[in-house]
């Protein structure tokens, strides 16, 4: 509560969950009633955090100085959220997490997280061209959005400001159209959790033709298939900087393992360049290699800067 959040006694904490997540709001308001007195546990159905009814949301959102989200629901609308943080509120937002992964995460350095991922942003944000490849066989090159790079922490000390937990991760988004080659996914997938042989993925001009492998990548093909055919894109890539997470099949826990690359995969007309962004398929990449404008980032998941 105090390292991630910085809750204070003068503030109110309101942990909004859906049902699912009941127990697990209670052990959180264990912790914070010991901070302030100021703490409230809120029970909506999920249907509430996908944005759907953006007043019926809101309202909920600006009901204390920091929101605590516990939900299995990703988000889609974010202009509650937007508005929410624009009056000062703090949002941590914690989808589908389990509460072994919560203890095992939290109990981390964060400080060191923070200037792992803060680093890895600013490289981000000056490099030009990129390359991805792993043992599996993955080829990707792609060019770098002139725009600063997206760094999530997992620190919400300062008002409105926004982070999915736990922290650590370090991103960018690849110019509209550059992505270019085959990724092999050899850790996990959106849709499908733990992968138990590799799916690969051809990408032309940013956008993905071709998925194959077993029966996973027909899975994941069915998957993507329900929906918009606009949702192939190339929006995102990065890289976990969380030296506790583990890979458990939990994307959003997953895509923050310190070492593994991550690709998002959206719609460009909704991509946006904070750590507030619509949901988007992931896919993480384990013991890769990034090299940015000829320089070695990571090698076999090993950093080198």
């Amino acid at each position: 509560m105090q390292n991630c959040l910085k809750l204070e006694r003068t503030e109110s904490l309101q942990i909004l969950c859906d049902p699912e997540f009941q127990r697990l709001a209670q052990h959180f308001y264990q912790v914070a009633i010991q901070i302030t007195p100021s703490v409230f546990v809120t029970q909506v159905p999920k249907e509430v955090f996908i944005g759907y009814s953006p007043e019926v949301l809101i309202h909920f959102l600006t009901g204390a100085d920091v929101e605590l989200i516990l939900t299995s629901s990703d988000i889609h609308n974010i202009a509650p959220y937007q508005r929410a943080l624009a009056k000062g509120v703090r949002i941590a937002y914690l989808p589908k997490i389990a509460e072994e992964t919560l203890i095992r995460v939290m109990a981390a350095r964060h400080q060191k997280i923070s200037n792992r991922s803060e680093k890895l942003a600013e490289i981000f944000s000056i490099g030009k061209k990129a390359l991805v490849t792993n043992v599996d066989g993955t080829h990707l090159t792609f060019s770098l959005f002139r725009e600063q790079g997206i760094v999530e922490t997992g620190l919400l000390h300062k008002r409105g400001t926004f982070s999915v937990l736990p922290g650590g991760r370090a991103q960018v988004r690849p110019n509209p159209g550059t992505c270019e080659g085959e990724v092999v996914i050899n850790g996990a997938l959106e849709g499908v959790g733990l992968l138990q042989a590799p799916v690969i993925l051809k990408i032309k001009k940013g956008f993905i033709t071709k998925i194959y492998g077993g029966k996973e990548a027909q899975i994941f093909r069915h998957y993507l298939n329900s929906f918009k055919k606009n949702m192939r894109c190339i929006v995102r890539l990065g890289v976990g900087t969380n030296h506790r997470a583990k890979l458990c099949g939990n994307l959003p826990t997953d895509e923050r393992v310190l070492g593994t690359f991550h690709l998002g995969i959206g719609d460009l007309a909704t991509a946006t360049s904070t750590t507030l962004t619509p949901f988007y398929c992931r896919g993480v990449l384990l013991k890769p290699n990034l090299v940015i404008d000829g320089r070695q980032i990571l090698q076999n998941g090993k950093f080198s800067i």
